[in-house]
């Protein structure tokens, strides 16, 4: 077996998203990207991590983009 699957692991939503997915999307604030998608799959998740991944994901972190 390789040590990277190309398959995830979890597999993101895809459109069209459930009510409470799309609300925890629309909360995070961002295009929904994999990992997002990925959260969305558990809304209370998404939306406990908003928080935090409003700032991490953001330029305002100490975090480069790289």
């Amino acid at each position: 077996m390789p040590l990277k699957s190309k398959q995830p692991r979890i597999e993101p939503l895809s459109p069209p998203y459930g009510e409470g997915a799309s609300e925890a999307l629309e909360l995070l604030g961002y295009s929904p990207i994999q990992l997002f998608r990925v959260w969305a799959r558990r809304p209370e998740l998404a939306r406990s991590i908003a928080g935090w991944g409003s700032y991490y994901f953001s330029r305002r972190s100490a975090l480069t983009l790289r």
